[in-house]
């Protein structure tokens, strides 16, 4: 269990005593501590996009590549419901 899952299931008990209040504290440490992680929004690739990626030899099918890298985009929560 992650630390923030412990500390939200202590919490949800409401049971604290003096551990826990030590445990909350280590734990906002530990987080002020670590960078702020940037969320930046990707937008998927336009056609033309992909097509400049292929470079000087283009794959046996140039629409399975596009296909494949939008499918590759929506794997990782890049784009719409398009792919």
């Amino acid at each position: 269990m992650s630390e923030e899952r412990e500390f939200l299931k202590r919490f949800a008990d409401s049971k604290w005593n003096y551990d826990d209040w030590c445990f909350l504290k280590a734990v906002a440490k530990e987080l002020l501590a670590q960078p702020e992680q940037e969320s930046p929004t990707h937008e998927p690739l336009r056609d033309d996009e992909i097509w400049v990626g292929m470079g000087d030899e283009p794959p046996i099918s140039c629409n399975g590549f596009v296909r494949g890298v939008k499918f590759a985009e929506k794997a990782h929560g890049i784009g719409g419901d398009d792919a």
